[in-house]
């Protein structure tokens, strides 16, 4: 039982742990590094796919632009 407990205890901080490094944070570090390059303040956060399309998107409009 004692072997249980504690491998329910280490998958619960795991979890925690995953949760807290995915959920996003307007005043961190990543957030305003984000907002000082012209993207969203949770751009760190997003997909690799999402990401992709908002340079994709940044690019054409900077291409549109000159």
């Amino acid at each position: 039982m004692q072997k249980l407990t504690s491998y329910l205890a280490a998958m619960a901080i795991r979890t925690m742990g995953r949760l807290a490094d995915h959920t996003p944070i307007k005043a961190s570090p990543p957030a305003d590094a984000a907002v000082r390059l012209g993207l969203p303040w949770n751009f760190a956060w997003k997909s690799e796919a999402r990401k992709a399309r908002l340079l994709a998107a940044r690019r054409t409009a900077s291409v549109v632009a000159e």
